[in-house]
Order: structure tokens, then sequence, then C-alpha cells
């Protein structure tokens, strides 16, 4: 196991030619049965975005039921961000935080382009290789298409980790939200990377 979030466990594994892959388990929340709604939403997002979009997103292999859950096949990335903040700030230098500052921001205006909205951009959905050098937005479990001309989204429960979470997703009222707050995400992504720590305390 690698790594779990809120809907999903990942897991490190081989294929028979001896290439590795990620599987990551979706969680069947609740007692609801079926295909959960993150599972859709990635099994979406994923299949909207992986003929036209940027190599700065994670790549799907395929997606399959297994023991009565989904689960979908990713290309392996060594690490995530999260991780490197935490084992090895004093290699995010100047040069490393720009490369994973664009790819990221290639990848959020790919999923803009094509009217996806991530909704959850962190350290824990950027995923790195072992130099650095290469970055990759993953978990689209939360995200989410919006319309074409643009308007709101409104909000079905949590949106984006509190430290990353835009104004506008803090008001009392339930807000409506689009693109605007993955980049507003990003921006924090972006001090904590400068000044290992979090720009807002969560």
């Amino acid at each position: 196991r690698v790594g779990e979030g809120t809907y999903g466990t990942v897991y490190r594994a081989w294929r028979e030619d001896g290439s590795e892959i990620a599987i990551k388990v979706c969680k069947q929340l609740g007692r609801s049965s079926g295909v959960p709604l993150a599972a859709y939403r990635e099994l979406l997002a994923h299949r909207r975005l992986r003929t036209r979009c940027s190599p700065c997103l994670a790549q799907q292999l395929g997606a399959w039921m297994a023991g009565g859950k989904v689960e979908i096949g990713l290309a392996y990335v060594d690490t995530t961000l999260e991780a490197a903040l935490a084992d090895r700030p004093a290699e995010l230098t100047a040069l490393a935080v720009a490369r994973v500052t664009g790819a990221v921001a290639e990848a959020l205006g790919c999923m803009h382009r094509e009217w996806f909205v991530h909704r959850d951009v962190s350290p824990n959905n950027i995923l790195l290789s072992a130099d650095l050098r290469a970055a990759r937005l993953a978990d689209f479990g939360m995200a989410r298409p919006f319309l074409n001309p643009p308007a709101p989204l409104s909000r079905d429960g949590e949106v984006v980790k509190l430290a990353y979470r835009a104004p506008e997703l803090l008001a009392a009222a339930a807000p409506q939200h689009g693109p605007p707050i993955d980049q507003w995400a990003l921006g924090c992504v972006v001090v904590e990377m400068a000044t290992r720590a979090p720009a807002f305390a969560a």
C-alpha cells in the first residue's frame, strides 16, 4: 500500500511483463450500492481527458470490478509532493518549484479547457518522479464537468482540503464555484513549496 485517501486506497503492483502500476481501490462509502460517485467522477474525467490532454495528468491504464469494488489502474509514479515536502524539502529548489508549478498549471489548463474542474488540488494529489523533475496531477474523485458556456457549480459536500480552499468555498451559504478554486489551491501549493509551510493553517 502506498497511499490512502477519503475515496480510495492506492497499491503498488506489477504486471506480468514486470512493469509497475498503481491500483486505486475505490471505497464504498455509507450504505450505497453500485459504482461510488467518486469512482464515477474519476472514470468520467479520465475518459474525457485521456485523448486530448497533457502528460502532466495522471495516466489511467484501465478500470475493472474486483470483489464488488471498482479498481482503477494508473501509471506508477514514484512519490508525491506531500512526501517530498516532508522528507526532501532541501531538494525543492526554486527550479524544482517552477517545474512543479508549470506542470500542475498545464494540467489544470487542460482540464478547464475540457470543461472540468478538479476541486482537490493539494500536495497529496501531485505525483512526482524520483528526481522531482516531472510532476502529474492526480485523483479526479472530486472532479466535475462544468457548462459550456461556463456557469458556476453548486457545492455538493466538502470541496478541496481546508488549507487550500478558496474564499468563496468558506461562505456560510452553499456557494457556487468553478475553475478559480483550482487556481487558488495551486497558489497555496506554490506558497507551501516556497516556504515549506502551508499558506493557511487548516
